[in-house]
């Protein structure tokens, strides 16, 4: 038996990243858009020059992904600049198919004309959050 291998995240790792993120943090509102989207954003930690990922491994299976970022504001303004069309269209069109995320989403959304959730004191889940089965 060998020990766990810590590498750098690669595209081909992407879809397992997306499936260990769904099965152990069921709860987010990310996960309520799907694989598709979540496989696109662990993508922009692979492309944005302001983040990192490490993928772990044993016995040649995927066991875990970490991602971080050196530079908060600027990998998510790169994310914005380069890959928010592609997260907007995915994260859309899950919405489609998932009415109730939708439903959920849209009073949450940031919006100029209010504060940040955070400032409102709000802490809500999108639908089906502890329900959801995989």
């Amino acid at each position: 038996m060998t020990g766990v291998a810590v590498r750098p995240l690669a595209v081909a790792d992407l879809a397992a990243a997306a499936r260990l993120h769904a099965a152990l943090l069921p709860h987010g509102f990310f996960v309520s858009l799907g694989l598709r989207y979540l496989r696109a954003y662990y993508g922009t930690f692979l492309a944005s020059p302001h983040a990192i990922g490490l993928a772990a491994d044993l016995e040649g299976q995927p066991v875990g992904v970490l991602v971080g970022t050196s530079r908060n504001a600027a990998h998510y303004r790169w994310v914005i600049r380069h890959r928010g069309l592609r997260l907007a269209v995915l994260g859309a069109s899950a919405m489609l198919v998932r009415p109730a995320v939708a439903a959920w989403f849209l009073p949450h959304a940031p919006s100029p004309l209010r504060p940040p959730r955070a400032a409102r004191g709000a802490r809500t889940r999108p639908p089906g959050w502890q329900t959801r089965a995989h």
